[in-house]
């Protein structure tokens, strides 16, 4: 039997000491007592913060991080979930603290765009190192369109015009050669023909922004080339309501920040909106709103074509509020590093034949929360996460073939730092089920709600696991053959479960009718294409998962009953407004 290592963690400790990852084998001893680095904030988001911090020595794993922030020039502190300890061997070179040390970082959620913070972060080692650090730093304000130097108009063509709104220029590479910083270019409808690589850039206070006019359609068309708008070594640009379509890759985004798309149709396109083709790091790009159409059907048959609909890496990335269908895989973080402080939320993803999400190659601080997935063949991917934490939080999937999370590695590199909170999942078979040989490192599932129909278990997560948490879930339905397995290891009942650490709070409820306020049950046939409406998760007033979380800060602070709820939605909520918004 191969043995595997669990941890008991008392609640707000779970994301410190025990539930987190080493340095790997050959590091150099520097003793038990803390030796802090430099500490750091990542790249803001708009709602939501990363930090880091390499502390040395702690060779006995007794030392924890809480985390507190507040707005600059408030008095009280709010605590957040603590830091986690990266697992050093799944870093890549260029990150990698010094021998001796652990990366130690963690997020903060929903936070107020455009405000400064201060960020607190105590280190307590009874060992002796214990210290504080106080960093500051400012969420992203969204993108908008500033008031503009001049307005210019643009209507199809092949050169010509003044860009007055009685004589506009005649096509988009005219437009392009007259813009300044600050312009305004008013895209007057009408088929634009060929590929438009926009390279002009404008500032940080004064964008270049292509708008289309008001109740006019500007189509893109490629016409089958294989780039349609190529966004090129740009910086600070907006585009914003247009229709872009038949193309290889609808959108691409290259060598470019501070690149806003937003409220674009994009479809008959292999690939909706690359945004990771860069040669230099990127930075604080904004896609959302748009609605994203391919051309792959549900349900997966034989070999699919490798096409995504949202593709990113950089740092300060923002995805949300988008509207994407029809791909290999909805959304992703790519392999072009650093993969750093990118945010993933409120999207509405279905008819996905691979992943509804992946976070693959992300280094630490990617966080995929509050999505709506249906129809995908796996949920939220992680193969691999790059040291953690990384989040997938929040999470309605309805419909996922096989996995909901798909913690695997890619034969290379390990997989560590998955944090798996609060997410509901209602699929066919076993709920939580994870097919992999390869082990997982200091990664958690908590005060997650899995609901299926069928099954030998409510859980089998068959890959070796290292530092891993398993606690304050919430598993309806079967009834199953056996509550779970884990690795080699079998636990026929909770109590069994228990025994060994597993589920100690843990709770598992035959049946699946009435757990939803929307009446919806578990899929009894994968390969039906279920309208993405159905996925309404709200839980009904009799659905265990009520109160019956864990307590996290920053998580689930606010809760209708005697505690918080499992599961994505806390009861009595409203249904989120998933995808574009009005």
């Amino acid at each position: 039997m191969r043995p595997v290592r669990f941890f008991l963690c008392i609640a707000l400790l779970i994301f410190a000491t025990s539930g987190c990852g080493g340095k790997g084998g050959g590091t150099p001893s520097l003793g038990d007592n803390a030796i802090p680095g430099t500490a750091s904030a990542g790249l803001a988001t708009a709602i939501c913060i990363g930090a880091e911090w390499p502390i040395g020595g702690d060779d006995n794993r007794n030392a924890t991080v809480n985390v507190y922030y507040r707005v600059l020039g408030q008095v009280t502190w709010i605590q957040a979930m603590d830091m986690r300890r990266a697992w050093t061997n799944s870093l890549r070179a260029a990150i990698r603290p010094t021998p001796g040390y652990t990366l130690w970082a963690g997020s903060i959620f929903d936070l107020t765009p455009d405000t400064t913070y201060e960020v607190r972060l105590v280190l307590t080692d009874p060992d002796g190192g214990s210290t504080e650090r106080i960093l500051t730093t400012t969420t992203w304000k969204e993108p908008e369109l500033a008031s503009p130097s001049r307005t210019l108009h643009v209507a199809p063509g092949a050169g010509g015009g003044s860009g007055t709104s009685g004589d506009p220029y005649l096509g988009l590479a005219a437009a392009q050669a007259a813009a300044q910083q600050g312009d305004l270019i008013i895209i007057h409808g009408g088929q634009y023909n060929g590929t438009f690589i926009a390279s002009v850039s404008g500032t940080e206070g004064a964008p270049i922004m292509w708008q289309a006019a008001a109740a006019e359609t500007p189509i893109l068309d490629g016409g089958g080339a294989t780039r349609v708008l190529d966004i090129e070594s740009a910086q600070h640009v907006i585009f914003e309501g247009l229709d872009v379509r038949n193309g290889t890759y609808a959108v691409t985004i290259r060598d470019s920040s501070f690149v806003t798309v937003r409220d674009c149709n994009i479809y008959n396109s292999d690939f909706g909106i690359e945004a990771s083709l860069s040669t230099t790091p990127i930075e604080h790009n904004w896609i959302s709103d748009n609605t994203i159409a391919g051309k792959i059907t549900w349900p997966r048959t034989g070999t699919q074509p490798d096409e995504r609909g949202i593709k990113v890496a950089g740092r300060s990335i923002v995805v949300c509020y988008n509207r994407v269908r029809g791909f290999y895989d909805g959304i992703d973080v790519c392999d072009n590093p650093p993969n750093m402080d990118i945010d993933i939320y409120m999207n509405d993803v279905s008819e996905c034949v691979d992943d509804g999400s992946e976070l693959d190659f992300s280094d630490y601080n990617v966080r995929a929360f509050r999505n709506r997935f249906t129809n995908c063949y796996q949920g939220v991917s992680f193969q691999p996460s790059r040291g953690g934490p990384n989040y997938a939080v929040r999470n309605a999937m309805y419909n996922i073939a096989v996995e909901a999370f798909k913690l695997h590695t890619n034969g290379v590199e390990d997989t560590a730092g998955a944090v798996i909170l609060h997410n509901t999942i209602v699929k066919h078979d076993i709920p939580f089920n994870v097919q992999s040989a390869d082990t997982i490192h200091s990664s958690m599932a908590m005060n997650n709600l899995f609901v299926g129909d069928t099954g030998s278990y409510a859980f089998y997560l068959s890959p070796p696991l290292d530092n891993w948490i398993q606690d304050y879930n919430v598993y309806c339905g079967g009834p199953f053959g056996l509550f779970g397995k884990l690795t080699d290891v079998r636990y026929d009942t909770p109590a069994d479960a228990a025994a060994a650490g597993i589920e100690v709070h843990g709770k598992y409820s035959v049946g699946y009718s009435g757990l939803f306020v929307s009446g919806v049950t578990p899929p009894t046939n994968p390969d039906t294409q279920y309208a993405n409406t159905v996925n309404d998760l709200r839980p009904s007033a009799s659905n265990p998962a009520l109160d019956s979380a864990v307590l996290l800060p920053n998580v689930n602070n606010v809760y209708a009953g005697s505690g918080p709820d499992c599961g994505c939605i806390e009861s009595g909520a409203s249904l989120p407004a998933y995808g574009p918004r009005p």
